[in-house]
């Protein structure tokens, strides 16, 4: 559910009363506009392809349980307070009371951290490769840690990528890079040179 603020929009969940997230007046119109567009809350997430926070919003729906819900029930006057959803199928009607029990039963995030690389230091930035498992698909990805001198924070990171990853998504692989989960080296060993100081050549 969605409701005018000041200049924003606050968000909440139909069972609950404490708003999940606040956004501006144009993210809600862009998901408004998409909840006409497509059917489910899953559809409307995969449509948005620029707005981070519009993506975050959905995915907050989408964990709660509502990804195969008429996303469209979420958004506009629901004076009935019904709504729907697709389920074996079908399209069924479920009162708000009854919510809870039909919630979708979300198992994993669509996202995880699998592994972590390090691939070298280039002046003052460390540059990490990340492999993630993204929507059942495993993807390479970049990230980097630029030291920043002088500052607070000293440090700033980055992360490099085409797949439409939400600012949540990127501050969890951050959080896993910055923990070194599974971290391995790739730089090659340092190359051993032999003494030969106090040996004598002949000429």
């Amino acid at each position: 559910m969605a409701y005018k603020k000041g200049l924003g929009v606050d968000w909440y969940f139909p069972t609950e009363k404490r708003a999940f997230a606040h956004s501006t007046v144009a993210t809600s119109d862009l998901i408004t506009v998409l909840s006409e567009q497509y059917l489910t809350t899953k559809d409307v997430y995969n449509a948005i392809n620029y707005d981070d926070e519009a993506k975050e919003i959905v995915n907050k729906f989408i964990q709660k349980g509502y990804g195969n819900y008429l996303f469209r029930d979420f958004v506009h006057t629901n004076s009935k307070l019904i709504y729907r959803k697709i389920e074996n199928g079908e399209i069924i009607h479920i009162a708000l009371k009854d919510l809870k029990k039909h919630l979708d039963k979300v198992v994993d995030s669509q996202l995880k951290v699998i592994s972590t690389e390090y691939v070298g230091r280039y002046n003052d930035t460390t540059v990490y490769d990340v492999s993630i498992d993204y929507k059942g698909n495993r993807e390479l990805i970049t990230v980097e840690k630029k030291s920043l001198d002088m500052q607070e924070p000293n440090s700033k990171w980055e992360v490099f990528s085409d797949l439409p990853l939400t600012n949540g998504e990127k501050k969890y692989i951050v959080q896993a890079v910055s923990k070194k989960l599974h971290i391995v080296s790739i730089e090659p060993p340092p190359k051993k040179y032999e003494d030969f100081s106090n040996e004598e050549f002949e000429m």
